[in-house]
């Protein structure tokens, strides 16, 4: 029903979207992509589902094939010199091609009374509502230092910052598969309540994480000054500085992104999304402070810094919320150190 009222209402001021922005082909590309917004609704809860079941290969298979769909579709946009517009029907395509595929969740199965369904909608409802500022605002998190920099900057020095950070959005998905493999393990170990078990799991897994994100971006970082002879003069030279610095302000980060929502998955999304808010506020402010005077380096260095903090606030949000002495940090330590005084005193 939601995804009915979202894609109905983007489809309907689509073309009011389009003169707002003074592009008919905006307009027009929305057009073609609110039909999609439905099917996705419907797609997004049962590779959830998929992921929580930990039927992690047809997870993956699906969400790969969307990724294709789409680009096949815009090579064959451009292979066929059809209107721009018709890249917004790409989205669409990738949602409808997928839909029956997700037919193995078999959400016909299990069907309930009208009492208890309108029960699981009131607590959906409720959970998601509180949620959604987060799963609104870590979309937006990646991208609020290109928001300023559009405020301050030329165009061209937006695009040479956007062109790192599409590479730094690149990295960033790699803690992300973490945090998509171990989403169902982490909820039951939260649903256990046993501090000692989930402490070492999530250590295992920042370190694995830490590990595999500096191999990727040692990778990036080596390779990036070798494309320049194909692209534009000065492009990798000037971009080249900001990449360095995000790249260091996400390797403080990468190794909490698997943890990200953990306050979420631990039964507190409005804590989930009063974090998220603190640290868009944080990131914004760093970035309209360093902005004005520093232009991209600014940014890139307000950014890093966010990255930073971003990791020191979910530590103590752990420890806070969750009863985690210590932390993600301290965790291990401290129950090291409990364990060795119960062994000495017995």
């Amino acid at each position: 029903m939601i995804g009915i009222l979202v894609a109905g209402t983007i489809y309907l001021t689509a073309p009011a979207i389009g003169h707002a922005t003074e592009s008919t082909s905006v307009g027009l590309g929305m057009t073609w992509a609110a039909p999609g917004l439905f099917f996705f609704a419907l797609n997004k809860v049962q590779l959830g589902i998929l992921n929580g079941n930990r039927q992690m290969r047809v997870f993956a298979i699906i969400q790969g094939l969307r990724v294709i769909i789409i680009l096949s579709f815009v090579v064959f946009v451009h292979a066929n010199n059809w209107p721009d517009y018709m890249l917004g029907a790409s989205f669409t395509a990738a949602e409808i091609i997928t839909g029956p595929l997700l037919i193995l969740v078999r959400p016909w199965k299990g069907a309930h009374s009208a009492n208890k369904t309108y029960n699981w909608c009131y607590r959906h409802i409720s959970f998601g509502g509180k949620a959604l500022p987060n799963g609104f605002l870590s979309e937006s998190y990646l991208r609020i230092d290109i928001l300023m920099l559009a405020i301050f900057v030329s165009d061209e020095a937006v695009g040479i910052y956007s062109f790192a950070a599409m590479l730094i959005e690149g990295l960033y998905q790699v803690p992300v598969v973490f945090r998509t493999v171990i989403n169902p393990i982490l909820v039951t170990l939260l649903q256990a309540r046993n501090t000692a078990n989930l402490a070492r799991f999530c250590r295992r897994v920042m370190v694995a994480c830490i590990i595999i994100f500096t191999s990727c971006a040692i990778l990036i970082l080596v390779i990036f000054p070798f494309l320049e002879p194909y692209f534009p003069s000065n492009l990798i030279g000037e971009a080249y500085p900001v990449l360095l610095i995000l790249t260091f302000g996400l390797a403080t980060y990468a190794a909490f992104i698997p943890l990200e929502f953990i306050l979420m998955q631990g039964g507190q999304p409005g804590w989930q999304s009063t974090l998220m808010s603190w640290n868009i506020f944080i990131n914004a402010g760093l970035n309209l402070i360093l902005v004005p005077n520093y232009g991209i380096d600014g940014a890139a260095l307000a950014t890093a810094i966010a990255f930073a903090l971003s990791s020191l606030s979910l530590n103590f949000a752990v420890w806070w919320r969750l009863g985690l002495s210590g932390g993600f940090l301290l965790a291990e330590t401290r129950l090291l150190k409990s364990l060795t005084s119960r062994a000495q005193g017995t």
